[in-house]
């Protein structure tokens, strides 16, 4: 357990990061270990959970975590990011649960 740099977040998934509206962030690669704490905007985040999952699956199960209304604009947002390339569906990303710790 040890307090990392804060990953990168865009502007529009560190808002919903801070209001708590996101709780996961899928990446590829990976971005630390379960235990260790981040700073964003003095609010303090660990990872809880850290494992490889199909990007099928986080699109699917977990966009709601990753701070989306739908699967949908999670893949649209994910396209933005990564110059329109949208994963297949069976690709490994790495999925990081996290946990606010101070209020």
């Amino acid at each position: 357990m040890a307090l990392i740099p804060a990953p990168p977040f865009h502007p529009d998934m560190k808002k919903a990061l801070l209001e708590g509206r996101k709780s996961c962030a899928s990446r590829n690669k990976r971005l630390g270990e379960i235990g260790d704490c981040f700073v964003i905007d003095k609010v303090v985040f660990r990872f809880v959970d850290i494992r490889p999952e199909k990007f099928g699956t986080i699109a699917y199960r977990f966009y709601r975590c990753e701070g989306f209304a739908t699967a949908s604009e999670f893949m649209s947002f994910w396209m933005r990011l990564h110059r329109g390339a949208l994963p297949l569906p069976n690709s490994l990303k790495w999925l990081h649960i996290l946990e606010r710790v101070t209020p």
